[in-house]
């Protein structure tokens, strides 16, 4: 036997539990019409998986469960069991009994059980493929079945020879395998999406990882370049000090040198003037005792004839007095208009030196107050850095509070799970204890109130899914959002790169050139780039200088005039066009005179435009040439006043770009946008890409946000499904109920109170919990609350830090320009002090002159007097021989001392001169000494400069330096090689590197790395889902191969076995079936044809209704003949048979009882004589349906009693009619 027995409880008019028991080949179910034999055979297919309510017989579902009759109430459940024999292994399980049950309560909720374990309905489909047994095969044959089986169409026929050919399971798997394959396809679609999306962003995100391993391959070399530098500038700044002390020493020597030559020109020189005055006195005398003897020998002689000649010599020497005189009077005047020179120069160095303190004096303190800025600023920086840490602090006492709350909910949860066991243990232990009706209807009913909470649980928890849902579509569609915004700024920067790289803003003949030149890397690499490129101008200056540049900004600078020819050649020679070029080599500083600086002080004059721009110091001449003579003010107003002031001597640009130029003309209106756009276009480029960042940071957070509400809607559908599973299993319990044994009143008052225990201690822990819930959730708004203000911290401290750069740098140039002040004050301080020792020479020397002339004039007045008296005299002295002779000497003496002091004045002359050069050359060597000393002041300041800078950079002292250069290895060092007469230019060079890479994503090469390794992981998810394409359509073709050989030869076998049984039945004849033409075997329809004896082979639609039954009983039998069924249930199919033929059917039936256990429902005398039991069902209560086992001899008068019904029922159709 296969079917034991069948188990029914409130389905349909089976209110009552009742069994039927099949112990026997042919069983028989009898009985009056409505009694319910049909709603065992519908138990049956129900519990075999049918879901069609109209195939059960009833308009909906819950209309299966028992609905009540006026003496008894509805049921609001169903259940039936099929008991099936296992000892053969038949079904796929290691039992030696199988039971199939299915259970449905009034909400519609249907269970599935396999030996009383909940299960699927696709595990009961799946134990019975293949064995005909289920929904769709042959082992139910029902009422209106026969025909069906022969009116169907022929695919709606295939169903059947499908499970009797053993190949459902096969084209389950296959279907199976298709909707696998779909899915395959489906996840290599959204695969392939994945990877093109992956793919546009991988390179773009290449490019930025390639710019951050390059920029920090450049920051890691200027690291060591700059390290390598401090340490060699302190490594030599001793013997940088001990060159300078040398010099200075060497100077200083020097310097005592030319005072002491200075002291002894000096020397010689005042000796000079001595012998000078005394020659005048010596000459005086001379010239008295050369007056006595002339007068002597005019009296001696008597003559006039020798007055008359000494009064011509004193008329000459006059002259010549009037001569030296006059001499003297023009160096006088030299000298004079000397000493008023100088002073003029003294006064002006001493005033430009004063300024120049004043300049001095405010440029320290603008340090000062910068030093003062950064400081407050590092303290500042370490106030938001406490702020960081103790927010870190109080995030970890957070987390420490919410282990402690969530292992204290992890023991509260594990005793309230410990107590809900015992809880159900006891209410299970209550259950089965309770004997009478109304104690299991309490029970019931308590267990259906908390039914009904679970119900109104899990409304809020599906609630509580529809909101997180919601709002994680929300999050989702912004995050689609931002990426389609990434999308466009990626494209902004993709544009804006193009346009910089192609030099879109620049005149054809730019573009030409750079575009040319791409291919020639020998002239590439002798353009340094365009103006715009080597300057960078701040927003607010952009109209003015752009205005001022005019086409200038697009001049090419080159290294010298070489490359400028070379490059003009090439324009030349390819047709180009003109372009011109600004050679650092040949270009000229061209700055603000200095007599027009004090313009820089006036009101609304922003400053010269060469300084309010920023450039590399190397480009100096270029923009100094270019923008050097410009000032920039801020209205049309302040440009005429200092024009006017300053008489048009430089160039004034006002903010809206009217320019006023030294010729006195004016220009001015509106300015075209695109030529600003060129100076805007990297400040642009930056903005695109710190919004790109930024959006890409949202992303990323709004990832976070998704996945943790990805989780939380991961939990809130698990505890969803919990709730349901727990509103099962209330089900099952309230179910299970019904069939408990009773229990002792004593133990039921014991557990009772044991579960009111439980209750009121869970209730504490349930508070407990949801206290813990509440501090748990108050401490995750606290770590929020700490972490936003973490963050706010570090990006505040990352903006000060920014900041502070500029200003450090700021103060490095503040603290050079104040270096070079020094020396400058030190410069015009020596300037000044030889300039007032030149007016004491000077005014000495006028000392001298104006004594000489002092004496020229009284021995001009003396002379005049010896005149006068020679002539009154003249008439009465004569002069003898002797006196004669006498005078003559003392003329050649006077004529001797005359030129002796003639000689002294021309010494006095060439040591005056001395002096002054040794004058020049100690003050030309008090500049090389002041020189000297702002350098030996300049080696300490810069070292100090570069130990802040290292400090401040890298967070070495020098130790710490020098440790890490020692750290490197040799590779490392020879690959760098460090020159120090280059390193300079070398780190210039490696920062202008560094900027024009611009600001990159430190991300990059994480974020490229994560997508690539993504990229590489779903390429192969590609490949390997490729590969099951290929294994899922190889499978397809193999089952389907399978099938097709499979199908063929098991219909072959039921058609051969179809037209046997057809000629035994019919006792003669013949019939075939046949697969549809042109069609696949496993997709064409299944002819039948028959020729019952007598008749010509036609298809089913001439038979008769008993020719076209035993048609089907045929097949029937052909079929289990090829492959029989554990069991078969007939209902009723040989009711269209008469006598004669259904004892034909009861004796087939016989024949092949040994192969298949057979219930069938009958009114047909010869069928039931064969059934080996007959069970009878009645309704002695009206509505309720009950079984009794029945002799023949009470199945042949329910027999009787349906052919009187049916004739009744023919009788007043016949009246009606």
């Amino acid at each position: 036997m296969n079917l034991n027995k069948i188990e029914l409880c409130g389905f349909k008019s089976f209110a009552d539990k009742t069994e039927i028991v099949f112990n026997t080949n042919i069983t028989g179910i009898v009985g009056p019409n409505g009694c319910g034999k049909s709603n065992v055979i519908d138990a049956v297919r129900w519990v075999l998986g049918e879901m069609a309510p109209t195939t059960l017989r009833v308009g909906k579902m819950a209309e299966l469960i028992f609905n009540g009759t006026e003496k008894r109430r509805s049921m609001s459940y169903c259940e039936v069991s099929l008991y099936l024999d296992n000892s053969d292994r038949k079904y796929d399980m290691d039992y030696e009994e199988v039971v199939v049950t299915r259970r449905l309560d009034r909400s519609g909720h249907s269970d599935y059980l396999l030996n009383r374990r909940v299960c699927t309905k696709s595990e009961i489909v799946e134990l019975f493929r293949d064995t005909g047994i289920g929904k769709d095969g042959y082992s139910i044959i029902g009422q209106g079945k026969i025909d069906a089986i022969l009116a169907s169409s022929p695919e709606a026929r295939r169903k059947i020879f499908e499970e009797a050919a053993g190949i459902s399971s096969q084209k389950a798997k296959r279907i199976e395998t298709e909707r696998m394959l779909r899915d395959n396809r489906s996840n290599m679609e959204r695969i392939y999406d994945l990877l093109s999306d992956i793919g546009q962003r991988l390179e773009p995100l290449q490019k930025a990882a390639e710019a951050a391993t390059k920029a920090r391959a450049l920051k890691n070399e200027l690291k060591f370049f700059e390290i390598s530098q401090y340490l060699y500038q302190n490594e030599n700044a001793d013997a940088e000090r001990k060159k300078c002390s040398d010099k200075l020493r060497k100077t200083d020597e020097e310097l005592f040198n030319l005072q002491s030559d200075y002291s002894r020109v000096s020397d010689e020189y005042d000796s000079c003037m001595q012998a000078i005055k005394d020659g005048d006195k010596k000459l005086q005398d001379l010239n008295d005792e050369h007056l006595n003897k002339s007068l002597e020998a005019t009296r001696a002689e008597g003559t006039g004839k020798n007055i008359a000649r000494q009064l011509e010599e004193a008329r000459d020497r006059i002259v010549r007095i009037g001569e030296e005189r006059a001499r003297s009077e023009a160096a006088l005047n030299d000298k004079s208009a000397a000493i008023q020179t100088k002073i003029l120069e003294s006064e002006a160095a001493k005033t430009a030196l004063e300024d120049l303190k004043k300049d001095l004096e405010a440029s320290q303190k603008e340090y000062d107050e910068l030093n003062k800025t950064i400081a407050d600023k590092d303290k500042e920086i370490e106030t938001w850095r406490d702020l960081y840490v103790t927010k870190l602090n109080q995030n970890a006492e957070i987390d420490k509070d919410t282990a402690q709350l969530a292992t204290r909910k992890e023991i509260l949860e594990r005793d309230m799970g410990s107590a809900k066991d015992d809880y159900k243990a006891r209410q299970s232990a209550v259950a089965e204890a309770e004997k009478q009706k109304e104690q299991l209807l309490l029970r019931r009913q308590e267990l259906e109130s908390q039914h009904k909470k679970a119900g109104d649980d899990l409304k809020e928890a599906k609630a509580n899914f529809a909101a997180a849902n919601n709002e994680l579509i929300d999050l989702q569609r912004r995050r689609a959002d931002l990426k389609t915004e990434l999308v466009n700024v990626n494209f902004a920067i993709d544009n804006t790169e193009k346009f910089i790289s192609d030099y879109a803003d620049y005149e054809d003949s730019i573009q030409n050139l750079m575009s040319a030149t791409q291919s020639e890397p020998g002239l590439r690499n002798k353009i340094i780039g365009t103006v715009a490129e080597i300057i960078q101008i701040p927003s607010k200056y952009t109209t003015a200088i752009g205005t001022v540049l005019g086409r200038a900004w697009q001049n090419i600078v080159t290294e010298n005039e070489y490359d400028a020819t070379d490059l003009m050649r090439f324009l030349r020679d390819r047709r180009l066009g003109r372009v011109t070029f600004m050679p650092l080599t040949t270009m000229k500083a061209n700055d603000l005179p200095r007599e027009y600086q004090s313009v820089l002080s006036l009101d609304g004059v922003e400053g010269v435009a060469s300084e309010l721009i920023n450039y590399d110091d190397r480009y100096y001449s270029v923009v100094s040439n270019l923008l050097g003579r410009t000032v920039v003010v801020d209205t049309q107003e302040t440009a005429l006043k200092i024009s006017r002031r300053y008489g048009y001597a430089f160039r004034i640009v006002t903010l809206e770009g009217d320019v006023f130029q030294t010729s006195g003309a004016m220009t001015g209106g509106s300015t075209a946008d695109n030529k600003k756009r060129v100076f805007t276009r990297e400040a642009d480029l930056k903005k695109y890409k710190a919004k790109r960042d930024k959006i890409q940071k949202d992303i990323s957070l709004m990832n976070g946000e998704i996945a943790d509400l990805e989780d939380e809607v991961k939990k809130l559908d698990s505890a969803v499904k919990f709730i349901e599973a727990r509103m099962h299993k209330l089900e099952v319990d309230a179910t299970s109920i019904s069939g408990e044994i009773e229990k002792a009143q004593a133990d039921i008052d014991f557990n009772t109170q044991e579960m009111e225990k439980l209750f009121r201690g869970n209730e504490d822990k349930l508070k407990q919990l949801k206290e813990i819930d509440i501090a748990i959730k108050a401490a995750e708004i606290n770590k929020k609350g700490a972490d936003t203000e973490k963050v706010d911290a570090d990006s505040y401290i990352a903006e000060l830090k920014a900041a502070l750069v500029g200003q450090k740098e700021e103060e490095r140039e503040q603290a050079a320009i104040l270096s070079d002040k020094r020396v400058e004050l030190t410069k015009r301080t020596s300037e000044s002090e030889a300039l007032v020792r030149e007016i004491v020479t000077l005014r000495k020397d006028c000392e001298n002159l104006q004594e000489t002339i002092r004496s020229l004039n009284l021995e001009e007045r003396t002379k005049t007097a010896e005149t006068e008296r020679l002539k009154q005299e003249l008439a009465r002295v004569k002069i003898s021989d002797e006196d004669r002779k006498a005078i003559d000497a003392l003329k050649a003496a006077i004529e001797q001392a005359t030129e002796e002091k003639n000689a002294l004045n021309i010494k006095v002359a060439e040591l005056d001169e001395e002096k002054r050069s040794l004058n020049d050359r100690a003050a030309a060597v008090r500049e090389r000494r002041a020189k000297e000393d702002a350098r030996l002041q300049m080696i300490d300041q810069n070292l100090e400069n570069a130990s802040a800078r290292i400090y401040e950079n890298y967070g070495y002292d020098f130790d710490a330096a020098k440790s890490y250069i020692d750290s490197l290895t040799e590779e490392e060092r020879a690959n760098y090689s460090f020159e120090p007469q280059k390193a300079a230019q070398h780190i210039g060079s490696l920062r202008g590197k560094i900027d024009r890479i611009g600001p990159i994503n430190e991300l990059a090469e994480a974020s490229y790395t994560e997508e690539k390794a993504r990229y590489e992981e779903l390429n192969s998810q590609y490949e390997d889902l490729l590969k099951s394409e290929n294994d899922l359509n190889t499978l397809i073709k193999d089952l389907t191969r399978e099938m097709t050989e499979k199908f063929t030869v098991s219909f072959n076998q039921i058609n051969k076995n179809f037209g046997e049984v057809f000629t035994e039945i019919f006792g003669g004849g013949r019939a075939r079936m046949e697969l549809e033409e042109d069609k696949d075997v496993l997709s064409a329809g299944i002819e039948i044809w028959a020729e019952p004896p007598g008749k010509k082979l036609t298809n089913l639609a001439p038979l008769s209704g008993g020719e076209r039954a035993l048609t089907a009983i045929a097949i029937l039998f052909a079929i289990i003949k090829l492959n029989p069924m554990p069991f078969s249930i007939l209902d009723e199919i040989d009711g269209a048979l008469d006598d004669a033929n259904a004892a034909v059917f009861a004796q087939y039936l016989k024949k092949f009882a040994q192969f298949t256990q057979f219930i069938i429902v009958t009114h047909r005398k010869p069928t039931m004589s064969l059934c080996d039991t007959l069970f009878g069902i009645t309704m002695q209560e009206m509505g309720v349906s009950k079984t009794v086992r029945v002799k023949l001899e009470e199945a042949v008068k329910y027999e009787e009693i349906e052919k009187e019904r049916k004739r009744r029922e023919a009788a007043e159709a016949n009246e009606v009619s």
